[in-house]
């Protein structure tokens, strides 16, 4: 289970999250949607032991963070990326089997063919000698995706993996997502995209700097918490509702 407890968290002494408190069942598939500036990646660096809270805890199979840290791989959005850094493909996925307190930097046979594995699975074996700032925007995510698959760790946590990527590559990542899931292993995502969440994912978690609710789909997923979320502005979910063609049974507020 992921734990956040009265949770406040930003940069410096400055709060992008306020008194945030919600649980959720491990295995899942998590999303973390919200508005621009609600708080998606700051809540989700402090899941990653990034970011200490201000206040409050978060803890992961009952423990704190900072003892599970092995447990977690992490996929950061690819604009906060030094892409002009000088190495290569498979240097970036080999970083994925670095493990805290081992001998030093070498990795063995069998991390090589790790990388080679789950390279070939996002596929990009192809690339593994290219430097990484030589790729597409889709061609990076999925290497950094292969990274984090690499680690083969319980969760993983995306920020916006699929913004920026193709078609083809989207299609490709959320493939990679669903074996993932279905080995028994947890994946906690930010998503921008609210038709896609509607069908995406098992949980939410919904913020506006607040925890506007989190649980499961069926319970977040409302008109009355997505408009509390998004404010008056509600075209995005006209807009929404009108591309699936009816309101679905998850977006009907019942009293």
């Amino acid at each position: 289970m992921i734990e956040v407890k009265n949770l406040n968290a930003g940069y410096g002494k400055r709060s992008a999250l306020w008194n945030i408190d919600f649980s959720i069942p491990l295995p899942a598939f998590v999303g973390i949607i919200g508005p621009n500036g609600g708080g998606k990646s700051t809540l989700l660096k402090s899941i990653l032991g990034e970011l200490t809270p201000l206040t409050g805890s978060i803890r992961l199979f009952g423990k704190p963070i900072a003892e599970m840290k092995n447990r977690l791989a992490y996929v950061p959005q690819i604009n906060s990326v030094d892409w002009n850094f000088p190495i290569r493909v498979m240097d970036v996925v080999l970083m994925g089997r670095f493990r805290p307190n081992s001998w030093g930097p070498f990795y063995s046979k069998s991390d090589r063919e790790k990388a080679e594995f789950y390279l070939n699975a996002v596929g990009m074996l192809a690339f593994s000698k290219q430097q990484i700032g030589e790729l597409s925007g889709g061609q990076r995510q999925r290497v950094f995706l292969a990274r984090a698959l690499a680690r083969e760790a319980d969760v993983l946590l995306l920020d916006e993996p699929l913004a920026g990527v193709d078609a083809g590559s989207g299609e490709r990542i959320l493939s990679l997502l669903s074996e993932y899931q279905k080995q028994g292993r947890s994946i906690v995502m930010v998503h921008h995209d609210l038709l896609t969440a509607s069908t995406l994912f098992d949980h939410l978690v919904l913020l506006q700097t607040r925890l506007v609710a989190a649980g499961p789909i069926k319970e977040v997923f409302t008109l009355t918490n997505l408009q509390t979320a998004y404010g008056t502005d509600v075209s995005i979910l006209s807009e929404m509702i009108h591309k699936l063609g009816q309101t679905p049974a998850n977006l009907s507020d019942h009293p």
